[in-house]
């Protein structure tokens, strides 16, 4: 018998990336290459409904996401990044429009953690680049809504 293990969030956050880097790669269900990533994990805690949310949403949404970065790419196509930059660009615009108590300086740090542990040595850099570009453009038009301590508090989110 296997023993459950309780996540963090930031464990959470670098196996939902495995998770749609997985997808991403082998094409399988997405719920069954989830569940086997998570298989190990207590499923009743916080951390595990965060993994999952973000997980189905940065599905649900990555077109959306997609066109949000292709939009602040210049002179770069999109097809030129990296699988694992895009993933993390994608989950990082999730969190920033879907979870409304997660600081954005929280976001940005574990997008460029993420990238620096996973992805090529220029990768956080580039990650934070794209972030704080749309992160600008949401703030501009107060599309980004993050409400508690210390955190914005403005109405709209993407357009979609």
């Amino acid at each position: 018998m296997t023993t459950k293990r309780s996540l963090n969030r930031h464990t959470a956050r670098e196996k939902v990336l495995q998770a749609l880097y997985a997808i991403e790669i082998s094409k399988e269900k997405p719920e069954n290459v989830f569940n086997y990533i998570f298989e190990n994990e207590e499923r009743e805690s916080d951390d595990f409904r965060f993994a999952q949310k973000l997980f189905n949403l940065t599905i649900e949404n990555s077109d959306l996401y997609l066109k949000t970065i292709s939009e602040k790419l210049q002179n770069w196509d999109i097809n030129r990044i990296a699988i694992l930059d895009k993933i993390i660009l994608k989950m990082s615009l999730c969190e920033l429009n879907e979870f409304k108590d997660i600081p954005p300086k929280v976001t940005f740090n574990e997008a460029i953690t993420l990238a620096k542990y996973f992805s090529t040595d220029e990768s956080s850099k580039f990650v934070n680049g794209v972030l704080n570009a749309i992160f600008k453009e949401l703030e501009e038009n107060k599309s980004i809504k993050k409400t508690g301590r210390g955190l914005l508090s403005t109405s709209k989110k993407i357009k979609r």
